[in-house]
């Protein structure tokens, strides 16, 4: 039995194991240097957002956050806020993944962790993933198999959410920059702003 568990124990009272087998699968400890295979169990320590990206419900194809109030009921829910939209990963569109997109994981608890970073499909195929830990400045490398994609629910942002970009007329603005550069120019020739000022109101006194 104590060579299943992996614990060592030596021999006397009240002495604690002095060895115990690190299970990369079911383990919670990570190792930032060697990757770790991508379930509920591992990722109970990666990072799940900072508002205003933090998600815990998945509706009408995107990623959205809905709380109890705090003190009422249950059932009686807040506002939703909706956030990007997302698309669940399967072993049919993995292959739609590109490097540097971002995915999060639902593992059945308070939040989804994440974002999880795609880096690369390696070999087996098998996806790799980077996330950052959820209090240390620390980056774990993940793995998963596309035939266990099933077993676990992770979501693909599709699309960020829009921002609000100023329309500008940028045949205006050329249009603008040369007649400025014209007046400059004039301006130089004429010996400044000051002194075409001057200039111009002694023609006028002396249409006048």
């Amino acid at each position: 039995m104590k060579k299943r568990l992996g614990i060592s124990l030596s021999k006397g009272r009240g002495v604690a194991p002095t060895s115990i087998a690190k299970l990369s699968k079911r383990s919670p400890q990570l190792d930032a240097k060697k990757g770790v295979t991508l379930n509920r169990y591992t990722t109970k320590n990666a990072k799940s957002g900072c508002y205003p990206h933090i998600y815990n419900t998945f509706i009408n194809n995107r990623l959205a956050y809905q709380r109890a109030a705090r003190g009422g009921a249950p059932d009686d829910l807040a506002k939703l806020r909706l956030g990007p939209k997302a698309e669940r990963l399967t072993k049919e569109n993995y292959n739609t993944l590109k490097k540097g997109q971002k995915i999060y994981y639902d593992r059945g608890s308070v939040y989804f962790r994440g974002p999880f970073t795609f880096q690369r499909l390696t070999r087996g195929p098998i996806l790799n993933f980077t996330v950052q830990d959820a209090g240390y400045d620390i980056t774990y490398l993940f793995s998963i198999k596309p035939s266990h994609l099933a077993e676990h629910i992770l979501y693909i942002i599709k699309q960020e959410l829009e921002k609000t970009v100023k329309k500008t007329n940028s045949k205006h603005k050329t249009r603008r920059k040369k007649k400025h550069r014209k007046h400059r120019i004039r301006r130089k020739k004429k010996g400044g702003r000051r002194h075409s000022k001057r200039k111009r109101r002694t023609r006028k006194r002396a249409n006048k």
